[in-house]
């Protein structure tokens, strides 16, 4: 994938150009270990299944101003990825898990591109994975 340059100041610069799409899903998980750690025993409650709003954030690279991926077909598909209408049942997925396993299927169907993948619980508390282009 060749990347435009501009030139800033007398210094060429390479451009990486993105897109982004969000959507939220309602998802029931649990996190087991609050349990049975007693370092985790103000939040001994996340053991057992709860409900939440998952938030994504998916941004995936691109190769001009054109856009090679559209907008709203990358997100139907991702959104497809997890059925429609449905509570997802996570068991005990992180957001972490959750957004390394759509990294891997966003990379089965575009290899070698950057991409990123952020996961919140509740517009709250979440993570961010990303993964560099070939």
């Amino acid at each position: 994938m060749k990347k435009k340059k501009i030139m800033m100041e007398g210094i060429t610069l390479p451009i990486k150009r993105t897109i982004w799409v969000t959507f939220a899903l309602e998802g029931i998980h649990c996190y087991p270990n609050a349990a049975t750690n007693p370092e985790l025993e103000s939040v001994k409650f996340l053991s057992y299944p709860h409900r939440h709003m998952f938030h994504f954030r998916v941004a995936i690279e691109v190769t001009h101003n054109q856009r090679d991926i559209e907008f709203i077909i990358f997100k139907r598909w991702l959104m497809n990825l997890y059925g429609t209408g449905q509570t997802l049942n996570l068991n005990s997925k992180s957001c972490e898990m959750i957004a390394e396993e759509l990294i891997n299927q966003v990379q089965m169907k575009y290899p070698a591109r950057a991409i990123s993948v952020s996961v919140d619980e509740d517009a709250e508390n979440g993570c961010t994975l990303e993964v560099q282009g070939a």
